[in-house]
């Protein structure tokens, strides 16, 4: 049974120790917080390192500025364990840490391309690393047999595991990482200068684009400062787009406005779509329904016995009133059968739209 110790006792650590547990690692939890090992323990059973305990690798899962000093004692520690980082950034972490410990350490950088909003051993997911890439950064001392190891946590803990340089992680996350939980909260914080009034006639686009401003500021100013230098350049090209088009808005041009919203559209279909893949249309099939328990799984059940799979799920509630409206996306070509599924089953069906 390979083994795991996993240090930093938050979000992404508790979850890939439950993951990794999931899968048959024997796995142990640690925090320079005592309270928080004893809190990620008690809320997801992990148990805490005991003297003794050899692992086969390390994860570091602390905040980045403390992340380089954590894997550089690591690595003194456990000198025949693999030691592996979840940072969102690369670099900058991999120097420090080489400058400490040298280049000949088994040391391997990572980044899991998911998270949540929330933070804390209490919001853990063993699923939370499902079909999401997990980056791997090789560097020149790690054998085949060390990045095979580091795979197969990566694979048993769902992901999809995917190798690129360093400076190349860290350039590509500015712009699909970090530039969007900037954007997300400066959105928000235009907010302040309207009234609640104002504010609630938001519709879920607001919703939608603001979800990550959720996320824990410190944590996030700590990425955007150790990850600067890119994250400058992608906020740049951001504003520079973002002042073309308030141009071409006070003066009325036409053709600026749609030009810069089509290659919107273009870009966005080269976002991968389910399980990483080429993203697929979807038509978005919407059921009015009341506000209560167990509609959902009456919704869902309908759709298992008409044997079509349901893509992706949303739900708007309704303004002063108990329903809400159940988006349902589904493959264009199953959607009269689910249609009629829905309608016979008794269920307020309304119109279907193309959606992504």
């Amino acid at each position: 049974m390979s083994k795991l110790l996993v240090l930093g006792a938050g979000l992404m650590g508790a979850s890939i120790g439950l993951a990794a547990r999931e899968a048959g690692w024997e796995t142990r939890i640690a925090d320079v917080d005592s309270e928080k090992t004893s809190e990620a323990s008690a809320v997801t059973g992990l148990l805490g390192l005991s003297q003794g305990f050899d692992p086969d690798v390390v994860v570091v899962g602390t905040p980045p500025s403390s992340a380089a000093l954590t894997i550089s004692k690591a690595l003194q520690l456990y000198p025949k364990s693999i030691v592996i980082d979840i940072a969102s950034i690369k670099n900058e972490l991999i120097s420090d840490v080489y400058t400490v410990v040298g280049q000949n350490a088994q040391y391997v950088p990572t980044h899991p391309m998911a998270g949540r909003a929330v933070s804390g051993a209490l919001n853990a997911r063993f699923d939370l690393f499902l079909d999401r890439r997990w980056v791997i950064c090789p560097q020149p001392a790690n054998t085949p047999e060390v990045l095979e190891k580091v795979e197969q946590l990566v694979r048993d803990c769902g992901a999809l595991p995917i190798y690129m340089a360093a400076d190349v992680h860290d350039r590509s996350v500015s712009s699909t990482s970090h530039l969007p939980q900037i954007v997300s909260s400066l959105l928000a914080k235009q907010l302040e200068r309207l009234t609640d009034d104002q504010i609630a006639v938001s519709g879920p686009g607001l919703r939608d684009m603001t979800r990550l401003a959720e996320s824990n500021s410190s944590l996030w100013t700590d990425i955007v400062l150790s990850n600067n230098r890119h994250i400058y350049d992608s906020l740049l090209a951001f504003i520079d787009e973002a002042t073309t088009l308030a141009s071409a808005i006070k003066d009325s041009e036409s053709e600026t406005i749609d030009r810069l919203l089509k290659a919107g559209n273009v870009q966005r279909e080269r976002i991968p779509g389910k399980h990483g893949e080429v993203a697929q249309p979807y038509v978005t099939l919407s059921v009015m329904l009341d506000d209560k328990p167990g509609q959902l799984a009456g919704i869902f059940d309908c759709a298992g016995k008409a044997e079509i799979n349901i893509e992706d799920v949303r739900i708007d509630h309704a303004l002063g009133r108990n329903t809400a409206i159940v988006e349902l996306s589904i493959k264009p070509q199953s959607v009269k059968a689910l249609e009629s599924a829905l309608v016979d089953a008794g269920w307020n069906v309304r119109d279907s739209d193309i959606a992504r």
